[in-house]
């Protein structure tokens, strides 16, 4: 297409023709191009052009305005036989396109983009062809988006209002949004005249180019595009398109697509600027969401573990498995704690009073385990049970488990029951196999150990009096205790058949 012709419809065939590079201004005012004498006509009232072998029409601020079609615009792309309405002057543009080659396409603006860099936007950014209205709106919604976007911290209502940004600010009739880095993404956001949400009939080819080569696109007529021509574009009924890339960092994340179903060369190179503008702003705002629900994540994690593990062994249980622990065989050594007499401390005792002492007695407790990166299991009322040598391996959890029990004692020395007495504490400690890992339901699931080592442990510390350590010999055996555990002889152990040898361990001497 060379030239393009205007003809106005009132019988009298004045009129217009054109070759591409130039404009004409239609108006009132006699310096006009076409002149159209009537009241309801401004002086200046609209211009005609061409770029890029595609006619646009753009109304100059008319008091009355500019309609193609029966429909107001401020400015579109004309097809073939499209009738102009300025007052009441009616007119028919005639720009035939030629007949297409099946070896070419209807791709008419690429812009290859990159990774966004933080700079100012300026007028500079868009065409001399965008009138200054244009500009300021463009860059009033630009600012508008960005803090929209960055503000959104939850990547549902995020994506809705990604979607809501694109449509209002390029009025277009609908758009979807998909995020993968390869070629086969996923729609995760479509919008408005879409009857499955779930579905969005669009381009491989297209995506395949934004996501894998970084490039944005207009198609003036994807239906009649051998290149860009699939069963999804024609199913949809896709006349004029847009898709650029949404980058990260400092790689493409995903795609935006923008459709309009009714007309052909509805875009322009300008459209594809702004469109490639509001991706880069929707990408840096998706993946600062993704990182803030990362860090939130983590924190919780942090958290969930710290309530068990010691702040070494969470961060090393984070950094090595990064997945959800596992049940499996272990040996290990369990500790448990009992107050002396807790029954009638409760009975006679203020209960704030005996809250604020078990708050300060259980923070002794996990200090003194967390000194030696053991695991509190949990609380059992006036008593602790912590593992030893697990999640995390470690050779020496006997040694460790008693270092833990004779730290407690000594701590636990310092404090006093509301009577002003000193707090009776009893430990047992057993060394042996158990089950370890998560345990419960979905809801509720606890880090925990099964097996006899656990009763063992448990049966100890019921046999341990005020200030007094027991063990049995696996765990003399496991720490090297010779020196510092006196053998009491063997003793019945309640829940077990058989009975074991005790063992009392030197609280006086500590062991490294």
């Amino acid at each position: 297409m060379e030239h393009w012709t205007l003809t106005v419809i009132d019988g009298s065939e004045q009129g217009l023709e054109k070759p591409l590079g130039e404009e004409i201004i239609l108006g009132r005012s006699l310096d006009n191009d076409l002149v159209l004498s009537h009241s309801a006509v401004s002086r200046r009232h609209a211009r005609i052009f061409a770029a890029d072998f595609v006619v646009y029409i753009e109304d100059l601020e008319s008091t009355h305005g500019t309609r193609v079609n029966g429909e107001a615009c401020n400015k579109r792309a004309l097809n073939n036989n499209d009738i102009i309405t300025i007052g009441p002057v009616s007119m028919k543009i005639g720009c035939e396109q030629p007949v297409p080659n099946p070896d070419a396409t209807n791709i008419i603006y690429v812009q290859p983009t990159e990774a966004p860099s933080i700079h100012e936007i300026s007028v500079r950014d868009f065409e001399k062809t965008v009138t200054d209205r244009d500009i300021s709106a463009r860059l009033e919604a630009v600012l508008q988006i960005g803090l929209t976007l960055q503000g959104e911290r939850e990547i549902g209502p995020l994506l809705q209002r990604i979607g809501e940004t694109l449509i209002n600010t390029l009025a277009v009739e609908r758009c979807g949004i998909f995020l993968g880095e390869d070629t086969s993404p996923q729609l995760v956001m479509a919008a408005k005249g879409i009857e499955n949400p779930d579905k969005l009939p669009f381009s491989k080819s297209l995506l395949q180019r934004a996501i894998s080569d970084g490039e944005a696109l207009v198609t003036a007529d994807a239906g009649k595009d051998a290149r860009v021509r699939s069963e999804s574009v024609v199913a949809g009924a896709i006349r004029s398109a847009m898709v650029a890339p949404m980058w990260g960092r400092e790689h493409v994340i995903g795609a935006v697509v923008v459709e309009n179903r009714d007309r052909t060369n509805a875009f322009d190179s300008e459209d594809l600027r702004l469109l490639v503008v509001l991706a880069n702003l929707a990408g840096t705002a998706f993946q600062n969401t993704m990182l803030i629900q990362e860090v939130r994540r983590e924190t919780e994690e942090r958290a969930a573990l710290s309530r068990f593990f010691s702040p070494a062994v969470a961060e090393h249980i984070r950094s090595e498995t990064r997945s959800e622990l596992s049940n499996s065989r272990q040996e290990i050594s369990v500790l448990f704690t009992d107050i002396r007499g807790f029954t009638r401390l409760s009975e006679t005792s203020d209960p704030g009073k005996l809250v604020d002492l078990l708050n300060r007695y259980f923070h002794e407790l996990t200090e003194a385990i967390f000194e030696v990166e053991g695991c509190v299991d949990k609380f059992t009322g006036d008593g602790v049970l912590a593992l030893f040598g697990t999640p995390v391996p470690q050779s020496d959890h006997a040694r460790r488990a008693v270092r833990a029990g004779q730290e407690i004692l000594r701590r636990c020395s310092q404090l006093r029951t509301p009577e002003g007495e000193p707090l009776a504490v009893g430990i047992g400690i057993a060394t042996g196999a158990a089950i370890v890992g998560p345990v419960g339901s979905e809801k509720r699931r606890e880090f925990t150990a099964i097996g006899d080592v656990v009763n063992i442990a448990a049966g100890l510390v019921e046999l341990a009096n005020a200030g007094e350590l027991l063990t049995i010999d696996t765990t003399v055996e496991a720490g090297e205790l010779n020196g510092l555990a006196e053998a009491l002889g063997d003793r019945n152990i309640k829940g077990l058949e058989r009975e074991l040898k005790i063992y009392s361990v030197d609280i006086g001497t500590p062991i490294e």
